[in-house]
């Protein structure tokens, strides 16, 4: 009981010698609360991509301190093979096309951007070098498009902005095979908009205004 004191799980009353929940266990049920509610508030956007195109749609976000990226809602594709992305799965905080989108709009280090990125298991290994040119593209085009995280699948991940910060991450995964330069096109397209649906439900729902922030496109 003294470590759960120590983290702050629960206080306790010398008084009463009552043991209540601490603010730890508070800020980890408005933390849920809150993935709970983006998680519903995406999911028929999600199931709209998933069902228009051959993509298993999803919405990441970072956690853990930015430590790790973790997928919060997920849509698999409604007809035809696709890659399942399971809500929950966390996976480094560079990993992937997401990764690369947190990479391009956020203010790492040099010596931290290279210690994440080395903690990225690569299925089609990649330079450090190679990878980290590819970021003043993904913040000219607005998204990111990874092959190498996952062979034989493609991730283009497109950011989600609150109060101008990114914090999101709205993803389509395809087998690369299964789809041609003009599918993946309108796919990009279809992310662009979806990211600015979620980015307006959120400012509903009292999260955060939408940014209105257009990213060029290419």
């Amino acid at each position: 009981m003294h470590e759960l004191l120590l983290a702050g799980f629960v206080t306790y009353d010398d008084a009463s010698r009552i043991y209540r929940i601490g603010p730890t266990i508070s800020e980890i049920a408005g933390y849920t609360s809150a993935v709970n509610s983006i998680g519903l508030t995406s999911r028929p956007i999600l199931r709209s991509l998933a069902s228009e195109f051959p993509v298993t749609s999803s919405l990441i976000e970072r956690t853990y301190g930015d430590q790790y990226l973790m997928v919060v809602e997920a849509e698999r594709a409604q007809s035809g093979p696709a890659i399942y992305v399971s809500p929950g799965n966390r996976v480094p905080i560079l990993a992937g096309a997401a990764g690369q989108c947190v990479a391009a709009y956020s203010s790492f280090e040099p010596a931290q951007l290279r210690r994440e990125f080395d903690r990225v298991r690569w299925e089609v290994p990649i330079s450090f070098e190679d990878w980290q040119s590819q970021l003043d593209i993904v913040r000219e085009r607005g998204y990111s498009i990874d092959k190498n995280f996952f062979r034989g699948a493609t991730v283009v991940a497109v950011p989600v902005f609150s109060f101008e910060r990114m914090t999101r991450m709205v993803a389509a995964t395809f087998i690369s095979s299964n789809v041609g330069r003009e599918l993946e096109q309108r796919i990009i397209e279809a992310l662009h908009n979806a990211a600015r649906a979620i980015e307006a439900a959120m400012g509903e729902n009292g999260e955060a205004m939408p940014s209105h922030r257009e990213a060029r496109r290419g």
